[in-house]
């Protein structure tokens, strides 16, 4: 999370301090934003259900929907039969009755949709009828500029195809690179320069590897033992080495597919190392003290063992990879009087929910690890108080009812679409979700709508249920500090916070603390939290490396060029410092890995120093206003085609092996489709990921919206493709349009 004594401003690239009147004040813009936001989805909320209503007395009739609404009613009243078997009816027949009007519902959103996209053809077309052909070919002209420059002007600029990575070399040069860090991006990191051959060491100060996942060690306290990946399967594996959890020796849990543990995730990085025989390579209770630059370009790197003996060592090339979570924030109060009444802690050092049993407990905070923490505090203590200061995205973690992550809502497909569609897409789920699913759960019994499972196995069915979205509303779009489509809000995935929250022993609270005292705390809007015994403190961690030169031991991430390389400190790379803002980190991880050591290599050339420069200043204006250190799938597709060389092609696959070229543009994205092609490619090896997929029985409404984002996809590739936009200089346009990768943003 990011740490409340700075905003991202937007008209400055730099983080700059923010003032106690800013903290106080929302500003009318985001005020205006929130409002118009909140027009537009009233605007399709009432389009969608106006339309279905239409849908049903246009084609039924109105004494056919009088009969059903009687008929549904009378069988409702058979619920109050003390019948086990009755009552049981009674839910199928519900759950039938829901689940269709949830899919017509979908079709009604599906015709909206489409009819906005064939809009202009329409118009077109009529004014063809009244004023002749030449009239509707103008208008048709003006139209395609409209949206080519005012609606999709973003994707205009960022849609250019690079061209094919070459190399730049012919051998590999073998050289001595220091990874810093041995948490799983200093594990990928190594794996990939190993690969191409050259001399590595991982420096880490814990005893073990693994970084935060390493919870066992006293230097890793980053989770609590009981933290689940908020990434699911698909994506939380790199790509030349697929979970499997099928291995006799394999204590990967086989009972919750989705998500793993942090037992499960342990489990799949010790099997990877051992796999890629990468154990030999660490030096485990050692710290790194300084990086200093030789006169030859490399650099000395100075260390100290657990014993107290000091060591320099010289290296060609130094990657760090010491992770996010490395200093904990701290609280910054304008007014505190504690007398050791109140217990205060961070989250780092948090073990055992037992601690806190029977007791009134304040946590500042809601990412993804604090809700993990608040969710099991509340399970023991008396009350739990969450301090949440930005807004938040409440998300479940699974789906459609068969654990399946919200990961294969998020294709290549809607990618592919315009930000709007996009925006629409999530707008029209939100319209007909809530409704529905508090009309099924409040009135007519059904616990499970498509309800999802816990790590337990038990049913789960607060997702979706009414306190589910009181709080969706209240953390995210009625913060004060929200603006329109949440550009600054975390997510979080922990579905028990809900339970906690119905049961009254959950508390959100969306001001910051303003003052704190013996055993209270006085929140910013006045209102104050009583008799509180302890405070933790989760409101995340600052990035520092210290080891590094004078100047650079605490610099902005943006101002490394694509995250990775920072112009000023040559021979050294940075690996995974960025947040998965859609898609997983790892996929980031595996991808700056595998481009770091084609360029240790001499395979792939680095811009000069200037041109370094300025695009990193373009990427900072690019990020003004939206997640500035997070990436999607955007940014992990951008390096596979314009820097390693390994995006899929697509349009073979598509002659080749159709099944799997569906997977790719309309499957969760796995990192395996980077394996097809490109250096250290593992084509067999991918396709079997892919032929070895789990067959899921998905629900109709999946494939409506496939069936949308396809048309959506293809219609949008088409727009994109008409004069003046090169149209006469793409080569076989068709295949283009249908068969290449959609993914043509850059970032």
């Amino acid at each position: 999370m990011q740490d409340s004594s700075f905003i991202f401003t937007d008209t400055s690239s730099r983080f700059i301090p923010e003032s106690e009147n800013s903290r106080k004040k929302t500003p009318l813009l985001s005020q205006f934003n929130v409002h118009r936001g909140w027009f537009l989805f009233l605007l399709y909320y009432f389009s969608c259900y106006i339309a279905l209503g239409f849908f049903l007395y246009r084609f039924v009739g109105l004494n056919y929907i009088s009969i059903a609404l009687s008929l549904f009613a009378t069988i409702q009243l058979l619920r109050l039969i003390p019948s086990q078997g009755i009552r049981e009816f009674v839910k199928k027949i519900n759950y039938t009755c829901v689940l269709w009007f949830y899919r017509v519902n979908y079709l009604c959103t599906l015709s909206i949709s489409i009819s906005l996209c064939l809009a202009p053809f329409a118009a077109c077309i009529y004014l063809a009828s009244l004023y002749g052909t030449t009239a509707s070919l103008l208008t048709g002209i003006g139209l395609v500029f409209v949206f080519l420059y005012v609606l999709n002007r973003r994707e205009v600029e960022d849609n250019r195809v690079a061209e094919e990575v070459t190399n730049t070399a012919d051998t590999t040069v073998k050289k001595t690179v220091a990874v810093i860090g041995g948490g799983v991006a200093g594990i990928v990191a190594a794996k990939e320069a190993k690969e191409e051959g050259h001399e590595v060491v991982v420096y880490e100060q814990a005893s073990c590897f693994g970084g935060v996942w390493n919870s066992g060690d006293s230097l890793s306290k980053r989770t609590t033992g009981r933290t689940f990946s908020s990434s699911s399967r698909y994506n939380s594996f790199f790509g030349d080495f697929p979970m499997n959890p099928s291995r006799e020796d394999s204590q990967i849990s086989r009972t919750y597919p989705s998500h793993y543990s942090e037992a499960d995730y342990r489990e799949y990085l010790f099997q990877y190392t051992e796999h890629f025989d990468l154990v030999k390579l660490f030096k485990f209770n050692t710290s790194v003290e300084s990086t200093e630059r030789t006169e030859d370009g490399k650099w000395e790197v100075k260390v100290r063992h657990q014993d107290g003996t000091v060591e320099t060592n010289i290296h060609d090339f130094v990657i760090v990879s010491t992770g996010l979570n490395h200093q904990s924030h701290a609280l910054k109060l304008s007014q505190t009087s504690n007398s050791n009444k109140l217990s205060m802690g961070h989250s780092a050092t948090y073990r055992d929910k037992e601690d806190y049993r029977d007791k009134k407990v304040v946590i500042v905070g809601m990412g993804e690890s604090s809700s993990d923490l608040a969710a099991e505090v509340a399970s023991v203590a008396e009350e739990v108080h969450v301090i949440v200061r930005s807004p938040v995205l409440l998300l479940p973690r699974n789906t459609f009812g068969q654990n399946l992550a919200p990961d294969h809502k998020l294709s290549r497909l809607i990618l592919s679409c315009p930000q709007y569609m996009r925006t629409w897409k999530l707008l029209s789920q939100t319209a007909m979700h809530g409704p529905l699913y508090w009309f099924a759960s409040k009135f007519l019994g059904l616990k499970n709508v498509f309800g999802v499972s816990l790590e337990d196995g038990k049913a789960y069915d607060d997702n979706w249920s009414w306190e589910w979205w009181k709080l969706f509303y209240k953390l995210g779009f009625f913060h004060p500090k929200a603006r329109w489509g949440l550009t600054r809000g975390q997510v979080t995935k922990t579905a028990p916070i809900v339970d906690a929250y119905r049961k009254g022993k959950l508390h959100f609270h969306t001001q910051d603390i303003q003052t704190l005292n013996d055993s209270s705390v006085l929140l910013e809007d006045g209102s104050k939290i009583e008799n509180v015994d302890a405070l933790v403190n989760a409101t995340g961690y600052t990035s520092v490396w210290p080891f590094l030169p004078a100047g650079f031991e605490q610099h902005d991430n943006r101002d490394r060029y694509r995250l990775v390389f920072h112009p000023e400190l040559p021979n050294m790379a940075f690996v995974g410092f960025c947040r998965g803002a859609v898609g997983s980190v790892m996929q980031a991880m595996e991808m700056q890995s595998r481009w770091i050591a084609l360029a240790i290599s001499g395979k792939r050339q680095l811009p000069e120093k200037p041109q370094m420069q300025e695009k990193i200043a373009q990427h900072k204006q690019r990020m003004i206003g939206k997640w500035p250190t997070k990436v999607t799938m955007v940014y992990v597709n951008a390096l596979a085609r314009q820097e390693v060389g390994c995006e899929p092609k697509l349009s073979q696959l598509f002659s080749t092996a159709p099944k799997i070229w569906y997977y790719l543009i309309a499957g969760p994205y796995c990192n395996a489709m980077y394996r097809f092609r490109g250096p250290h490619a593992k084509p067999e090896l991918a396709r079997k990921v892919y032929e070895e997929k789990p067959q899921l029985v998905l629900p109709l409404e999946f494939y409506l919206q496939q069936v949308l984002e396809l048309l959506l996809g293809y219609l949008t590739k088409f727009w994109s493709s008409v004069p003046p936009l090169k149209f006469f200089k793409q080569s076989n346009i068709a295949c283009r349009m249908f068969v290449t990768p959609f993914l043509d943003l850059e970032y």
